[in-house]
């Protein structure tokens, strides 16, 4: 029996989903069809299976994909030395993810479906409520730090900045010219004044 290439299917992966995310962009989840995803990844529908058995099942993936990514991210936070600093550099990542072309189209599609589609709703709480837990956990390591404002209660504090982050993806779609630079410095301004950071 032939051994399966690890390597190989971690790329044939990422072909297909890098072939959902401009089908879901260019047509939109439900109009988007499972043969034009594998078609575009450039491989039969039976091949195609054998990584993903729906839709459903992409979507979890970029859902776990996302995840992943901003766990790192929150680990980085808790252990700043600089906060401020590490904030301004966050906010170039946030911003450069959901001004890319496309990139915020691809996020709202996913909260659209999760509205329809009570898997997809779970998947995203599921996520939530574990990037809430990990943020508050680094914002009470800052506040004990004395890098952060000791009056907060990290658990809000975490779901109010969570909802800034998510809002600049429908900022993004919506308001695509805006200038990134000014933008920037008036979220910076904002969010270091609610954390209580010292000004640079």
């Amino acid at each position: 029996m032939r051994t399966a290439d690890p390597v190989l299917q971690q790329r044939r992966r990422d072909e297909i989903l890098a072939s959902a995310e401009r089908c879901f962009v260019e047509k939109g989840f439900h109009q988007a069809s499972v043969a034009e995803i594998a078609a575009g990844a450039g491989l039969s529908m039976g091949l195609m299976y054998r990584y993903f058995k729906n839709k459903d099942e992409i979507v979890l993936c970029f859902v776990a994909r996302e995840k992943e990514a901003d766990l790192k991210l929150i680990g980085q936070v808790a252990t700043a030395q600089d906060l401020r600093a590490m904030l301004d550099a966050q906010l170039d990542a946030l911003l450069q993810q959901s001004f890319a072309p496309k990139s915020a189209r691809i996020i709202v599609e996913v909260m659209a479906e999760a509205g329809r589609n009570p898997t997809i709703l779970t998947a995203l709480q599921k996520t939530d409520v574990a990037l809430r837990a990990a943020l508050a956990d680094a914002i009470a390591q800052q506040q004990r730090a004395g890098r952060i404002s000791s009056q907060l209660e990290p658990i809000l504090v975490a779901s109010t900045l969570m909802t800034v982050f998510d809002g600049v993806f429908g900022r993004a779609l919506l308001q695509p010219e805006l200038p990134l630079a000014a933008y920037k410095s008036e979220l910076l301004a904002m969010l270091s004044s609610f954390l209580g950071i010292a000004p640079a």
